[in-house]
């Protein structure tokens, strides 16, 4: 397993699944478009990571061939972030992302909380016609504190699941 320190950011898009695999992300601390950024890659652990005044924690867009598993992140902290993490797939995709932890997280405002879509980009307007292929399941949150900015308008858990391959193993302790 590779460890990197003092990253400036964690980008992974467009990186296929061979290229990258078995990383340890530890100590990033970045302001910037995305605190973090993850594509299809697996068996990742990435902790103690600081996102200052970013677009936050993200994990996709995934499209064909999404194979995201094994996945932890722990100790992710945040300050004025848009959201706190945000795992979307688009219609029409196909693969999974599965097996992923996510522990200790802390944010001290964000926009948007966790947002799970499988009709991403069009999860404002509410599921659409289209079916996402991309399966979520075992999906775990530990832990969770933080402070949305505007919850009476924003629901800090928004979950938009797609009916004919609906998530399931979503799981919240603590």
């Amino acid at each position: 397993m590779f460890d990197l320190l003092r990253i400036s950011l964690l980008v992974t898009d467009n990186v296929s699944n061979g290229d990258i695999y078995n990383v340890l992300i530890r100590d990033h601390d970045e302001g910037g478009l995305d605190g973090l950024a993850l594509s299809p890659l697996p068996n990742l652990l990435i902790e103690d990571v600081f996102c200052n005044q970013s677009g936050g924690k993200s994990m996709g867009s995934f499209k064909e061939g999404t194979a995201v598993e094994n996945v932890h992140m722990r100790n992710i902290y945040s300050h004025f972030s848009a959201q706190f993490l945000m795992i979307k797939t688009h219609p029409n995709g196909n693969g999974f992302v599965r097996n992923c932890r996510f522990e200790n997280f802390k944010d001290t405002t964000t926009a948007y909380g966790l947002q799970l879509s499988q009709y991403w980009p069009s999860s404002a307007a509410g599921p659409c016609s289209d079916t996402s292929g991309v399966q979520l399941s075992h999906l775990t949150f530990t832990n969770w504190v933080g402070l949305s900015n505007d919850a009476s308008q924003r629901a800090p858990v928004f979950l938009n699941c797609s009916l004919p391959n609906p998530s399931n193993g979503l799981n919240s302790v603590g």
